[in-house]
């Protein structure tokens, strides 16, 4: 079973398959999408996250030290979508100033970050901390969390799905609901196509510690089979018959 499976699937991003990780030494300088939609996600050599060979039950990962980053603009999808991702945040990042990596603006641990909305639209991204996760959203003028997870996750690798349904946003643990926000105020939502963080903190954003195995976005809130079948191949994949949320 592939998630080509499910209609609908806009970006696959697989750490795993060297097929899809073009490198230049190391570093991962582009990660191309193996949905059929040629959403491919690039970087500079000296901007790139790193290839870890069996970061996660024997298979590559991408590395993130805070100032990688790779991909950038919105998917072209709007209001309704489903995000999963295989991730993990390093707990040896320290967060500025003590703060949470939940619950402020501007945001940190930008694991999938928001990119900038043209017009009164906005991009939506999620920050990813040990002690928590949080969806952002992006204009112009303005990084905000709209929808807070402030629970431990810890260090091991999870999947999170963030799923937005008519601009109204919440964030899973495995197939545990971790919180659901309120309908953004926003005219449209898009999906960003940057992971890793901003790359650099001007605007007082910080990038992403940790490691990123995959990433998978679908155009439309997924059935419950589909979503029970989609968690299944991330989980089967990436921690083999142990299942990490039983």
């Amino acid at each position: 079973w592939l998630p080509t499976a499910v209609d609908g699937l806009q970006l696959w991003l697989d750490g795993a398959d060297g097929e899809a990780t073009a490198l230049t030494g190391d570093r991962v300088t582009q990660w191309s999408d193996k949905s059929g939609q040629d959403h491919h996600v690039t970087a500079d050599a000296a901007e790139a996250p790193a290839l870890k060979p069996a970061g996660q039950y024997t298979k590559s990962v991408l590395r993130f030290g805070g100032s990688e980053s790779i991909g950038e603009g919105l998917l072209p999808v709007e209001d309704t979508f489903d995000v999963f991702i295989v991730a993990r945040p390093d707990g040896s990042a320290e967060v500025p100033d003590g703060e949470s990596v939940v619950g402020v603006s501007p945001a940190h641990q930008l694991a999938w970050a928001p990119e900038v909305a043209p017009g009164s639209g906005r991009g939506a991204g999620l920050a990813l901390g040990t002690d928590g996760a949080a969806v952002f959203e992006r204009n112009e003028s303005v990084v905000a969390p709209v929808t807070i997870a402030d629970q431990p996750i810890g260090e091991a690798f999870v999947v999170l799905t963030v799923r937005y349904e008519s601009k109204q946003a919440s964030i899973w643990l495995g197939d545990q609901l971790l919180k659901t926000g309120k309908p953004s105020s926003a005219a449209t939502i898009q999906p960003s196509l940057r992971f890793g963080g901003p790359g650099d903190d001007s605007d007082g954003l910080t990038g992403f510690v940790g490691d990123i195995a995959e990433v998978l976005v679908f155009d439309h809130h997924l059935s419950e089979d589909d979503v029970v079948a989609v968690r299944g191949y991330l989980t089967s994949k990436w921690w083999g018959p142990c299942d990490p949320f039983a």
